[in-house]
């Protein structure tokens, strides 16, 4: 399943700038649960990246024939994102 690629964003949260990455995934109903067991048991380095703040995977609205999730990461800059 490929992401929809959302655009990234640099925000200003209590005086520190911050660089958000976005995806944006349709799961199919009855495939949840399998998608987020593997979003969550996947092997990641990102906790050994400079400037990786943290990631989070969000369940959004449900619709008759799939649900919506997006992923995304928050950097201390667009710089430490970027290769």
């Amino acid at each position: 399943m490929m992401p929809n690629l959302l655009p990234c964003v640099a925000i200003q949260h209590q005086g520190w700038l911050n660089f958000i990455a976005m995806n944006r995934f349709k799961v199919p109903k009855g495939s949840e649960q399998a998608f987020e067991e593997l979003w969550l048991s996947r092997e990641t380095h990102l906790d050994g990246n400079p400037g990786f703040v943290v990631f989070h995977l969000l369940e959004g609205p449900a619709r008759q024939d799939h649900v919506l999730y997006s992923s995304h990461t928050i950097w201390e800059s667009q710089g430490a994102f970027e290769p």
